[in-house]
């Protein structure tokens, strides 16, 4: 949980392991509140006897931040997220819809550029308004 807060990780030895296992808790670079930091004290107690068990974390007022709101503060933070999703689905369907629209121009110019080359090769190997030649050869 220290950890979790921001702290460095826990030493396995040393000065810091003894201020530890003494009650002591270790700098932690957040500002946490007090009723966090009285569980955190609570927590590392070195009587094991006063430590809080895992129903009481469970059910301690620091954890329970969420437990708090109500059914209506829910309802209403669950609208807006619908809302949210609902204003990125759009602009998701929009985006796809722009991609396909810019793939099919890309194709169409390709035909028509594939198509317009073609008639003018054949326009080039016949000459422009000249019937072609037609040899015949008898034996």
């Amino acid at each position: 949980v220290i950890c979790a807060a921001g702290a460095e990780p826990l030493p396995a030895n040393g000065d810091q392991w003894h201020e530890i296992r003494q009650g002591k808790l270790p700098k932690i670079p957040q500002v946490l509140s007090q009723d966090l930091l009285d569980l955190l004290k609570v927590m590392i107690n070195p009587d094991p006897e006063k430590r809080p068990s895992a129903v009481a974390l469970v059910k301690h007022s620091a954890l329970l931040s969420t437990a708090r709101k109500s059914a209506e503060q829910l309802r209403i933070e669950l609208n807006a997220e619908k809302f949210k999703n609902s204003l990125l689905q759009k602009e998701l369907k929009k985006a796809q819809m722009a991609k396909a629209a810019a793939e099919e121009r890309a194709q169409f110019t390709d035909r028509v550029t594939t198509r317009s080359t073609a008639q003018n090769r054949i326009a080039r190997l016949t000459g422009k308004k000249m019937n072609r030649s037609v040899s015949l050869t008898i034996y």
